[in-house]
């Protein structure tokens, strides 16, 4: 006998998120998203201080 559902759970924000390892990501989407997020990624160390002030200012 199958319990009777007397409610949801929804996520915050109407998102559902499925965590992944990264191996799982193929390596075609994971240059995408850098391509399109930080064009800059492998040409700074985490911090470009460019856009801190650009963030502080807006």
């Amino acid at each position: 006998m199958e319990p009777v559902r007397i409610a949801n759970i929804y996520p915050k924000h109407n998102e559902d998120r499925v965590l992944l390892k990264l191996d799982d990501v193929p390596e075609m989407l994971q240059q995408t998203l850098l391509s399109i997020e930080d064009q800059d990624f492998y040409k700074h160390w985490g911090v470009q201080p460019k856009s801190i002030l650009r963030a502080g200012l807006a």
